[in-house]
C-alpha cells in the first residue's frame, strides 16, 4: 500500500524541502540547510543524505519511509503482544499497516514513519523493562529517546509521557530512577543541537497553522484510520468510542497498559495546551507518535467483544484498508506535468504563473520541475500589461490545464501569482512579506 506512491506521484512541497536538503553536496552543508529551512530535527535529513549519496535517486529515498512502516507493523505487533492475545496482536499490526496516516506517512520524503517507529520501540522498550529490567534495555531505552528527539520536537511530548507514567504508576516505581537517569543521559547526548533548535524556533516556520481549534483535535485520533474529519460526526463519534473504551480496559489491566494509554493520548493532550496557549504548533501529522497506540487501544476494545470479536476485528481491517485505498488509489497531483505543460506553452523565467488555491502546494513542486529551479515568489500586479501569463487551473479530473493569455493585465480574481525573484517584469512586483518569500 505504500510502494505506488513511492514512483507515481510527484514530489510535494514539503518534500521538495527534504529533496534539495538530501542534494546538498556535504553532511555539514545539508545541517546548516536542516537549520535555514526546517522546523524538524537533522537525524532523519541526515540518513536519507547518506541513502541519496549513496547513489540511491532522491524520489527513491522515499522508501525509507516504507522500510520504517513495515517496521512499525513489526513493533506494533510485538508491543501488543505484551498486552493482548497474539491473534489481537495481528489485528493491530494489521490495522496500522493498513490505516490512512500511517499509510500516507510511509510514502513520503519526510520524517513521520520514523518518529511512529520510535514512539512504538521506545513503548516496546519500556515494557519489557517493566517485566524484567536490564543494563542493556536502559540503553536501549536511551538511545531510542536521543534519535527520536533529533528526529522531531513532537518526541518530547512522548517521553513527557513517560516521565508522568513513571512517577505516577505506582507499579512504575522499579524502573523509576534508572529510566529517568537513561532519559536524562539522552537529554545530554541530544544538547548540542541545541543552538540548532533556538534558529529553527526564531524562524517561525509554524506561522501558517491556524488559532486553536477543538475540532482539528478531535479529528487527530480519527486521522490515524481515515481521512473524515468531524464533517462525518457519526462515524467519529464511533471510532472515539471505541478508542476510549479500548483506553479505558486498557489503563485497567495494569502499568503497561497505563502506559499504552498515556503515549496514545498525553502528546495529543500536551500539544493541544500549547496551542490554545498561543504556540501555533499544532499539525495532526506531527503527532505520528500516537498512532501505534491509538491503535492498541482501538483493537483492546475490539478483543471485549468476545462472541463477535473475531467478525468485529475482521470488518474493522476491511473498512479501514478499504478507506485508504479509496484515497491513496486517486491520482496524486502531477506537478511534473504541469512544469512540462508551461514549458510547452512557451513559459520563460520572467512570466507570472496564476495558481488558485494555496500557493504552498504549487511554488515548490513547481520549483523543482521547471527548468533551471527558478524561486518562485509571491507577486502583485503593477496595471501594466504582460508579455503573457500562464494559469494553472484545476480541470473536472482533478488534474490542472495549463492556459496562455497574451498582452493581458495579470489581475486575475482569486489567483495568486507566482513570479521568479530577479524577473524583470514591470507588469508584477514581488512581495515585501518575508513569510511569504520562498525558502531556498
Amino acid at each position: 500500500m505504500r510502494l505506488p506512491n513511492v514512483w507515481r506521484a510527484a514530489l510535494s512541497q514539503d518534500e521538495v524541502f527534504s529533496a534539495r536538503i538530501l542534494r546538498e553536496p556535504t553532511l555539514t552543508g545539508a545541517v546548516r540547510h536542516v537549520i535555514r529551512t526546517e522546523s524538524t530535527p537533522p537525524l532523519w535529513y541526515s540518513l536519507g543524505w547518506l541513502v541519496h549519496h549513496l547513489g540511491v535517486p532522491v524520489e527513491d529515498v522515499r522508501l525509507l519511509s516504507v522500510a520504517f512502516g513495515g517496521l512499525l507493523a513489526v513493533v506494533v505487533y510485538a508491543l501488543a503482544s505484551e498486552l493482548l492475545p497474539r491473534g489481537y496482536a495481528f489485528v493491530a499490526a494489521l490495522l496500522v499497516a493498513v490505516s490512512y496516516e500511517p499509510v500516507a506517512q510511509g510514502s513520503e520524503l519526510r520524517a513521520y514513519a520514523l518518529l511512529a517507529l520510535l514512539a512504538a520501540v521506545l513503548g516496546l522498550l519500556l515494557l519489557r523493562a517493566l517485566r524484567s529490567p536490564s543494563p542493556k534495555l536502559d540503553v536501549a531505552v536511551g538511545v531510542t529517546v536521543w534519535a527520536g528527539v533529533l528526529t522531531h520536537y513532537f518526541f518530547v511530548f512522548s517521553v513527557a509521557a513517560v516521565v508522568a507514567w513513571l512517577w505516577l504508576d505506582p507499579q512504575a516505581r522499579a524502573l523509576r530512577r534508572r529510566m529517568t537517569f537513561a532519559i536524562a543521559a539522552a537529554a545530554v547526548a541530544a544538547a548540542p543541537w541545541l543552538p540548532g533548535f533556538l534558529a529553527q524556533f526564531r524562524h517561525d516556520h509554524y506561522w501558517w497553522i491556524k488559532r486553536f481549534s477543538w475540532r482539528v483535535v478531535l479529528d487527530t485520533p480519527m486521522r490515524v484510520f481515515a481521512p473524515i474529519s468531524v464533517r462525518y460526526l457519526p462515524v467519529v463519534v464511533g471510532v472515539l468510542v471505541i478508542v476510549a473504551v479500548g483506553a479505558w480496559l486498557l489503563a485497567r489491566s495494569g502499568a503497561a497498559g497505563r502506559l499504552t494509554v498515556a503515549l496514545a493520548f498525553a502528546p495529543i493532550l500536551l500539544a493541544s495546551i500549547a496551542w490554545a496557549g498561543g504556540l501555533r504548533i499544532y499539525a495532526v501529522r506531527n503527532l505520528a507518535e500516537t498512532s501505534p497506540f491509538v491503535v492498541i487501544a482501538a483493537t483492546s476494545a475490539l478483543g471485549a467483544l468476545r462472541r463477535v470479536a473475531v467478525p468485529a476485528a475482521v470488518a474493522a481491517v476491511v473498512a479501514t484498508a478499504a478507506s485508504c485505498v479509496s484515497v491513496i488509489a486517486l491520482p496524486p497531483p502531477q506537478y511534473q506535468a504541469v512544469a512540462k505543460a508551461l514549458v510547452a506553452a512557451g513559459w520563460r523565467p520572467s512570466d507570472p504563473i496564476a495558481v488558485f488555491g494555496s500557493f504552498f502546494r504549487f511554488r515548490a513542486p513547481l520549483e523543482w520541475y521547471l527548468p533551471h529551479a527558478p524561486r518562485l515568489d509571491v507577486s502583485q500586479p503593477t496595471g501594466a500589461r504582460c508579455r503573457a501569463v500562464f494559469v494553472v487551473s484545476p480541470d473536472e479530473n482533478g488534474d490542472f490545464d495549463v492556459t496562455r493569455l497574451d498582452r493581458v493585465s495579470p489581475r486575475i480574481r482569486h489567483a495568486t501569482l507566482l513570479a521568479a525573484m530577479g524577473s524583470r517584469q514591470r507588469c508584477v512586483q514581488l512581495s515585501r512579506n518575508p513569510r511569504l518569500r520562498p525558502l531556498s
